[in-house]
């Protein structure tokens, strides 16, 4: 499939984001739990046939919404010794011009941004979560995903931040997805800024439902399509 103009692909986006989600969220909240865990054991086996997770980094999200939810594969990964760290929103020191309400919307990692700060006045990292203190920042830092924190409050927690050259592998999580890899995001083009920083040989997965398959992702020429998406 060939790119479209820009324009009409923001477009078609919109639409297909909005579409997606709402088809999404009809998946009763038991069977999304069982099918969650369900597509975390696959996503383990595939990290096992690319790397050996023992003291590896391994970047997660924390699921929001209606999205998969991935801590059965984050407590099976911490207790073989995986290193985990999740992307959170960090507050920029110098703020650039303001993007379009477009690309605001949704520029955390799993959601919407509206009335937050504009995109370029944050930018999404990467932080490791200590195993042991990982039941306490999954309530105080790791669900907030639309909240821009200071770096210094972040570090002050405990969590430690991380260089993309660092991760050994990255579950990427998704509104809708093609059979050619396209993936798409929730509008705030953070992945598509962050996984081109990864070291080569880094494992990338997409984590999707099989409701948010559909024919074609509308994608613009900065769209990157993914090496691997599990369903269930």
């Amino acid at each position: 499939m060939v790119a479209i103009s820009d324009a009409a692909a923001v477009n078609e986006k919109r639409d297909m984001r909005r579409s997606i989600i709402e088809r999404r969220n009809q998946i009763n909240s038991v069977e999304r739990l069982a099918r969650s865990g369900v597509i975390c054991t696959k996503v383990h086996n595939f990290l096992n046939e690319k790397i050996d997770v023992s003291h590896q980094l391994i970047a997660v999200y924390f699921a929001m919404n209606s999205e998969v939810d991935p801590l059965p594969l984050v407590e099976q990964l911490m207790g073989e010794g995986a290193r985990i760290c999740y992307p959170l929103m960090v507050k920029c020191a110098a703020v650039g011009t303001a993007a379009s309400a477009s690309d605001a919307s949704g520029a955390a990692a799993g959601g919407s941004a509206a009335g937050g700060i504009p995109p370029r006045a944050k930018e999404m990292r990467f932080f490791e979560v200590p195993a042991q203190r990982f039941a306490e920042h999954k309530s105080t830092v790791l669900n907030r995903q639309l909240h821009a924190f200071e770096i210094d409050e972040l570090l002050a927690a405990g969590l430690h931040e991380v260089a993309p050259a660092e991760i050994a592998a990255v579950v990427v999580p998704l509104v809708a997805f093609d059979d050619q890899g396209y993936r798409l995001g929730y509008g705030g083009g953070n992945y598509d800024q962050f996984l081109p920083q990864l070291r080569p040989g880094a494992a990338v997965v997409g984590v999707a439902f099989e409701e948010q398959r559909v024919c074609a992702v509308p994608h613009e020429s900065h769209d990157l399509q993914l090496p691997e998406i599990i369903t269930g």
